[in-house]
């Protein structure tokens, strides 16, 4: 359960300082840290939970074990491209990408599901089929990039500097790259 809480709150971290180090976004905190990221991360993680637990009942309890026996990739590729369907709604009233060009918006809102499907395929599968865990990861990161990659924290484009924006995208490359490298290295 601690890799599904520190996790999200370490990736939505990583943007952050990549959006503020590269000049892409300004990150100006509108109440001190030291008070905002506990009350977002456990309060506002533990309060998601209903909501994931429905969706990750649905993506990880129920279909992701049912394509498991296709692979470990192409199960979570499967899941990525539903659960990216499944988002369309939200991306076609503008809620994610206030004032965004929904043609720029969806490649870069499916490659980064795509990529985060992966390490959440991880979670379920290392915490032994656990929808529990995979529910709090998701509500975690859910509460951590809705409030500190938003525009109340980080002046920049939300397609680039946000939880779903082109940073975050290179970042996931990168873990999903290494992590599925280690992680399927061990098991051959």
């Amino acid at each position: 359960m601690t890799v599904a809480v520190a996790g999200p709150a370490v990736f939505i971290a990583a943007i952050v300082c990549v959006d503020h180090a590269s000049g892409l976004g300004r990150f100006t905190p509108s109440r001190p840290l030291g008070l905002a990221v506990p009350t977002v991360v456990f309060i506002g993680g533990a309060l998601g939970v209903p909501l994931t637990l429905g969706e990750e009942y649905g993506w990880r309890g129920y279909l992701l074990p049912r394509l498991l026996p296709l692979g470990e990739i192409k199960a979570t590729l499967i899941v990525g491209v539903i659960w990216t369907v499944w988002h369309l709604p939200i991306l076609l009233i503008g809620l994610n990408y206030p004032e965004q060009s929904l043609m720029k918006v969806l490649p870069v809102f499916a490659i980064t599901v795509l990529l985060i499907a992966f390490p959440f395929t991880w979670m379920y599968v290392e915490s032994r089929a656990s929808v529990a865990a995979v529910a709090l990861m998701h509500s975690v990161l859910n509460a951590t990039g809705d409030t500190f990659t938003s525009s109340r924290y980080v002046d920049g484009n939300p397609l680039v500097v946000s939880a779903g924006g082109i940073i975050a995208a290179s970042i996931l490359f990168m873990l999903v790259l290494v992590g599925g490298a280690l992680r399927y290295a061990k098991r051959a």
